[in-house]
């Protein structure tokens, strides 16, 4: 999971934390094994980490480590243009465009109008308006 800072104050923080859900999220967010994260979010009373209100609010949202890794990779900079082509569901593109600060651009284009509308719903959610996404 990865925390959307683009727009996330220290109050907003602490107003999750103090939530039910946050304490949730909190605790699963304790362990770092993916494959006991899983079960403990399957066996959390939502779930399903989609119906945590900080996830509908855009306060974060899941991401493979790899994607976050060739993001890192990347050295994006504020204000950069980028393309990422087969990008559904979008964590790229969030992180992407979270790293550019929202002031650069990204391109976000996959070949399923389905998965396209994943892309747009996730920046959507997350308030991030730089990602432009469109069917290739």
């Amino acid at each position: 999971m990865q925390k959307n800072s683009q727009d996330f104050s220290m109050q907003e923080a602490l107003r999750l934390a103090k939530s039910p859900a946050g304490q949730q999220l909190l605790a699963l967010l304790r362990d770092t094994d993916a494959d006991a994260l899983n079960t403990a979010a399957s066996q959390a009373s939502t779930g399903n980490l989609e119906q945590l209100p900080s996830f509908k609010e855009g306060l974060f949202y899941v991401q493979d480590a790899a994607a976050w890794l060739s993001v890192q990779c990347a050295g994006i900079r504020q204000g950069d243009h980028i393309l990422d082509c087969c990008a559904a569901p979008g964590g790229k593109s969030f992180a992407s465009a979270i790293a550019a600060g929202g002031k650069g651009s990204v391109f976000s284009c996959d070949f399923y109008e389905h998965k396209v509308e994943l892309i747009r719903s996730g920046a959507q959610r997350l308030g991030l308006n730089s990602i432009n996404p469109s069917k290739q």
